[in-house]
Parts: C-alpha cells; sequence; structure tokens
C-alpha cells in the first residue's frame, strides 16, 4: 500500500467539558485491568475499535453514523486515577469522572480526556447514586464501551464488570432474557421520568458474555441476533477504526456518511471524505489523531497535501491561527485513508480534539 510523509508545524483551541454521572458499584478495584467480579457478576474481554463496529446494527443511522468508543480503565491507567469505590461519596466520584472525561484539572489541562458513554451519565444527571439504585449498575462498572450517539436511536454496548444479580435487584426478574423500562414501543412518557431516564425514554437492557447492551427496545438490541447488518459493513467505519487501532488511540469520536461540504473559502479541503475520526492516544504525552477515510486514493493524497498547508496557515472558526494550537504535526498517507497526528499546545486541553468533529471546523470541511 502506498504511504506518503507530509510535515507540517502547527499547535491546540478551546476546552471541552464533557458531563459525568456516577453511581452504585460493588467493585473495589482501582482503575486498570480488572479481576474476575463477585459471584454473578461477568466480565468481557476488550475488544478493538473496528471488531467492536460489528457489535451495532447499521439500522440505528438513518442518515450521519455517530460512534464514539472509549477504553476507561485504560483512560483511568493513563491519567493515574484510582476509582472510587463508596457511590455515597459524590465529590470524590465526581471528581474522578471529570479527570477522567474533561482534560481539565486545578492546574490546567489535563493529558487525557474520554469520552463518557451517554447512556451511563445522562445529562442533568445530579443523583449519582439513584442511576445504580434503578439499574444495577453503573458507569464505574464500565471498562470499555461502544455507542451510538445520535439521538434519538442512541445504543450502547459496554464491556466491564457487571452482576446480573443486582440488576435483577434493581429491575425485576429478566423477560425474554432482557430487562424493559419505559414503553416497550420505543415512545417518551414524560410522566415517567426517572433517574436513569431523565426524558422518559424507555431503555432495554440485555446481559450477555460480559457485555451490557443498552437500546430503546427490544426489537434493535437484539437485531444483530436476527440477521441485521452491522457497522461493520460499512467500508468507511472499517477504515477509521482500523486506523484509531494502529494509533493506538484510548477514546475516539466517529462521523460517517454526513455532509462535510462548506466551510470558509480556502479554509476547506479541496476533496470529499466518507467519513472522519477524532481520538486521543498517550505515548508519555497527549497524542491527538484525525482520519480520514476516503473513496479513493487520489482524493485522500489531494487531502493530505491541503492539510499540511491548513495546518500552517489556516485557523479556526474564530480566528486563531491552528500553528499556534498544534505541535509537532504529522501527516500521513495510507491508500484512501489520511492520518494526521497532532500535539495539544501549551495551555490547550486534549478534548479539543473532539470539538473539532463537533463543531465541524475547517479541517472537518471540503468543498
Amino acid at each position: 500500500m502506498k504511504r506518503i510523509m507530509l510535515g507540517a508545524t502547527a499547535t491546540g483551541l478551546v476546552l471541552t467539558l464533557f458531563a459525568a454521572g456516577c453511581g452504585d458499584t460493588d467493585s473495589d478495584d482501582a482503575a486498570g485491568p480488572s479481576p474476575a467480579g463477585p459471584a454473578g457478576s461477568a466480565s468481557a474481554a476488550r475488544p478493538t475499535f473496528a471488531e467492536r463496529l460489528a457489535l451495532l446494527p447499521q439500522r440505528l443511522a438513518d442518515d450521519e453514523i455517530v460512534l464514539q468508543m472509549a477504553d476507561l480503565d485504560r483512560a483511568a491507567e493513563l491519567a493515574g486515577l484510582a476509582r472510587p469505590t463508596d457511590p455515597a461519596d459524590a465529590e470524590a466520584v465526581r471528581g474522578y469522572l471529570a479527570a477522567l472525561s474533561t482534560g481539565a484539572s486545578a492546574d490546567g489541562p489535563a493529558e487525557v480526556a474520554a469520552l463518557l458513554p451517554q447512556q451511563a451519565v445522562p445529562a442533568g444527571n445530579p443523583d449519582l447514586a439513584g442511576f445504580a439504585a434503578e439499574l444495577g449498575w453503573s458507569v464505574l462498572d464500565v471498562s470499555w464501551y461502544v455507542e451510538h450517539s445520535n439521538p434519538p436511536n442512541v445504543m450502547s454496548v459496554l464491556g466491564g464488570r457487571f452482576d446480573s444479580d443486582r440488576k435483577t435487584d434493581a429491575m425485576g426478574e429478566p423477560t425474554d432474557g432482557g430487562w424493559q423500562l419505559g414503553n416497550a414501543d420505543g415512545s417518551i412518557d414524560l410522566a415517567g421520568r426517572t433517574v436513569a431516564r431523565p426524558f422518559g425514554q424507555p431503555l432495554h437492557l440485555r446481559l450477555a458474555d460480559g457485555r451490557l447492551t443498552v437500546a430503546g427496545n427490544s426489537e434493535t438490541a437484539t437485531a444483530l441476533d436476527n440477521g441485521a447488518a452491522s457497522f461493520a459493513d460499512t467500508p468507511a467505519a472499517v477504515a477509521l477504526a482500523e486506523a484509531m487501532d494502529a494509533e493506538q488511540a484510548y477514546s475516539v469520536l466517529f462521523r460517517v456518511g454526513g455532509d462535510y461540504g462548506g466551510g470558509r473559502a480556502g479554509q476547506t479541503l479541496p476533496a470529499a471524505f466518507d467519513g472522519v475520526a477524532g481520538g486521543l492516544a498517550h505515548d508519555g504525552a497527549p497524542v491527538m489523531v484525525l482520519a480520514y477515510a476516503h473513496a479513493d486514493a487520489d482524493s485522500a493524497k489531494a487531502n493530505a497535501e491541503a492539510l499540511v498547508t491548513l495546518l500552517e496557515q489556516g485557523s479556526s472558526s474564530t480566528g486563531q491561527p491552528w500553528s499556534q494550537r498544534f505541535t509537532e504535526p504529522e501527516v500521513r498517507q495510507d491508500g484512501d485513508t489520511v492520518v494526521v497526528r497532532l500535539r495539544p499546545a501549551d495551555g490547550t486541553p486534549a478534548s479539543i480534539v473532539y470539538q473539532l468533529l463537533q463543531r465541524q471546523e475547517s479541517l472537518i470541511t471540503h468543498k
């Protein structure tokens, strides 16, 4: 496969904060590889990002595919964080999740910023123990996950320390292999809002092979068992996930199949691309990684060359030069995939890489 290396000079951006919630956990281990859980619990080996694509059905995406994945145990280990053991200690749990996910600390930007699964930390949820009391698990039990995070079809598959008995105690006996909370037809029930379902949205949970599936209904949760195609059948998603695996990322945001055209004159890429991913790795210092999937190698080559120029001479939507925000840029083409490695400049949080995709900055647009 043809590979070209292109040099550049560039530097960071704006602080991004992610909501953090918590709940009960019966695990007393610190972050890192987890020992066997209590009786009735299950754990699952950590699959690669590319392998996780096979865990979610394509039917979730009506248009653009928005996925996020992270290895939370690995991120905690990189950050030197110990998982709290007392769910009643709200201050400790909130501090842990904030340090794990926001890319900021009292001393300035932190080196680690992992995306947290939306299904485990519902927005605006202040009840840190109530979530686990309602569902029998919490984000503190999660080691790794993959999530389709584009509403309304949010679905997660999580690996970690999950105890089926705790879930049965919290939600009752499972029916047809799963637990259903809220309306089984997928409709919203505002009068039935709870800590874990703050908008009254239904949840269907299934635990098998150490993996917890959380979806809106049983049909979606069991779609793959019934022969539905998965995101592993989406070539652009596979190319991006494989690129992130090769870069040893621990947390990634993916956008595939959306509209990336437009942007400011002279501040966009020349060729169309099918999808883009932004992730974080760590090799002793934080590394921001962007990956682009194209229909052909010629388009990838054109964009690789343009990215060098954009990083040297381009700017963010607020007019701040990329050359003042990123350091040590490296642009690499592998066939129809382009990978960019960057370091955040002093004072810049590593979590900026997610914001580039969320705001669809100039580096994420084409003509």
